[in-house]
């Protein structure tokens, strides 16, 4: 190289160059997220919910599947559900008020007759009764049920749906969109900022739908880099499985380590998973898409304006 001449820069160098400066509060934001995915996962009654869910999901078309350990030995009829902390979604319903054991059939009949479908459904699957034989004159089924409604956090919300309603997702959207609205929570924002309204009706946004909302906005593969993509959503499967991701290793930068709901493994819910267990968590791989939020969105600048830069 003739003497005074720079070293050309590299492909990398001269993109990092051109590339706008980001907004430090993004990064903030999705390390809030990660975070509340963190603690959504630590949360043992939301987590066993979902292994129930797409247990019943599951069973409810594959007859073939067995279940070995007989946790969930019941083939699924009336509602699949899942708890949740987020009040505003479509049918989201509290911890009822039961009577007490001794109190007369009369009053277990009325009070079980107003419960919402959902809830005696999550507290016959709590308490392992089958909601189509029950007996409220019973001691021991009410006794079983009393025990369900102790389980059932006083501040989660039962959300489900009809078992024939051929639903063909599980449980990971629920989970990435509780992390989302978790987080939306802990800045005193509204969670419906991250919620879609069908129909006048509150859900969290679909796997299939996520890559399509302008609330985010795809981020390149060049930056999903250890330190930089923690929090992010990792949109895998060409679309039909998301999660959040934890962190990319320093020592290992082709993969990513992500923490989700819905996988095909229901005891792998709520875990953190890297890419060397599997291909499906390859940064490079053509099925995954990383996003964070859009910063020149209106509802996301409302988010980043409560985030401390």
């Amino acid at each position: 190289m003739p003497y005074g001449q720079s070293a050309p820069q590299s492909a990398y160098a001269r993109a990092a160059q051109a590339a706008p400066k980001e907004d430090p509060r993004v990064a903030k934001f999705h390390q809030q997220v990660r975070a509340a995915a963190n603690e959504i996962a630590a949360n043992t009654a939301i987590i066993e919910s979902y292994k129930r869910f797409d247990w019943a999901n599951e069973i409810a078309t594959n007859t073939a599947i067995i279940d070995p350990d007989k946790r969930f030995n019941r083939k699924p009829h009336g509602i699949l559900w899942y708890f949740t902390e987020i009040s505003v979604l479509d049918g989201a319903t509290p911890r009822p008020n039961l009577p007490k054991i001794e109190d007369t059939g009369e009053s277990w009949t009325t009070a079980w007759k107003k419960l919402p479908a959902v809830a005696r459904q999550a507290l016959c699957d709590l308490g392992n009764q089958d909601p189509r034989q029950i007996d409220l004159t019973s001691m021991e089924q009410r006794a079983a049920l009393s025990s369900a409604c102790e389980e059932w956090p006083e501040d989660a919300y039962a959300t489900g749906q009809a078992a024939s309603s051929g639903a063909d997702e599980r449980t990971c959207s629920p989970f990435v969109g509780e992390a989302l609205c978790k987080a939306l929570r802990k800045l005193k924002l509204d969670e419906k900022l991250f919620l879609q309204s069908p129909r006048g009706k509150w859900k969290f946004i679909p796997a299939g739908d996520i890559r399509k909302v302008p609330l985010f906005v795809t981020v390149p593969k060049s930056e999903i880099v250890p330190g930089q993509a923690d929090g992010f959503v990792a949109s895998m499967l060409e679309g039909h499985h998301v999660e959040i991701v934890v962190h990319v290793p320093a020592n290992w930068p082709s993969i990513f380590c992500a923490i989700g709901s819905g996988r095909g493994n229901i005891d792998d819910n709520g875990k953190i998973v890297c890419g060397h267990e599997d291909r499906d968590r390859d940064v490079g791989f053509w099925k995954n898409v990383f996003l964070k939020i859009n910063a020149k969105n209106r509802a996301m600048q409302q988010v980043l304006a409560k985030v401390k830069a």
